[in-house]
């Protein structure tokens, strides 16, 4: 009798062992998958640079467009699609001037910025200002074959209104008249009270483009008119 419950109490021992044992090689597989870090891949991409809060009154007239970043995620994704990578810089409490800013990338999901050390970009801010001009005309040849002794502009003084260093390169402003119009009665022709050979004579009218020319006649970039356009009479 002995002798069985000897036996019984090895065997319970061994299986104990074996169990502990196989509980030791779980928990140690479960480690080692747990402190080993999954197969990553490394990829190089140019992230767009965009602004934010760029002060009132205030306009960005110089900045890169992108910026090299190197992006690290985990082998799976290798192959997948990811969306436009983009560079953000804050231009809160910037004055007037050139920068030289931080720009922070915004990786992909699943991803990670690599950084050698932070990602330094020059940016020009300039203040917005306005300035009026008296409006010249231009009409094209084809509207007047006989040419044009005399011509009126509607409005005949507008506003150009841009970044300062832009808003300086303006000389003048014309109204390339292109479009002919049916020109509109006065009150006095609508309500019948002229006719006959009383009717004065008619003009031609064109809506004309408001240009705004440097002193070369080129057009200067960066800036609006404002009407955008103007009725040209002659």
């Amino acid at each position: 009798m002995r002798q069985a419950v000897s036996g019984w109490k090895e065997i319970s021992l061994k299986v104990l062992a074996v169990a502990l044992a196989a509980v030791t090689w779980v928990v140690a597989v479960s480690e080692k998958n747990r402190t080993t870090p999954a197969p990553t891949f490394d990829v190089i991409r140019d992230a767009q640079v965009t602004v934010k809060n760029v002060p009132q009154g205030m306009v960005v007239t110089d900045a890169p467009s992108t910026v090299t970043v190197r992006l690290r995620g985990t082998r799976e994704l290798e192959a997948a699609s990811f969306d436009e990578v983009i560079a953000v810089v804050n231009l809160a409490g910037a004055t007037p001037g050139q920068h030289v800013l931080t720009a922070e990338p915004l990786p992909p999901p699943g991803f990670e910025v690599v950084k050698s050390g932070a990602i330094r970009v020059s940016v020009t801010v300039e203040e917005i200002v306005s300035a009026e001009f008296d409006v010249e005309v231009a009409v094209a040849a084809e509207l007047v074959p006989g040419g044009v002794l005399q011509t009126l502009a509607s409005p005949s003084r507008v506003e150009v209104e841009g970044a300062a260093s832009a808003v300086g390169r303006v000389t003048h402003v014309v109204a390339l008249a292109r479009t002919l119009v049916e020109e509109p009665l006065d009150e006095a022709e609508q309500n019948g009270e002229i006719e006959g050979e009383d009717l004065p004579e008619r003009r031609q009218a064109a809506v004309a483009l408001l240009l705004a020319l440097d002193g070369h006649g080129d057009a200067v970039s960066g800036v609006a008119v404002f009407p955008s356009t103007a009725l040209v009479s002659w």
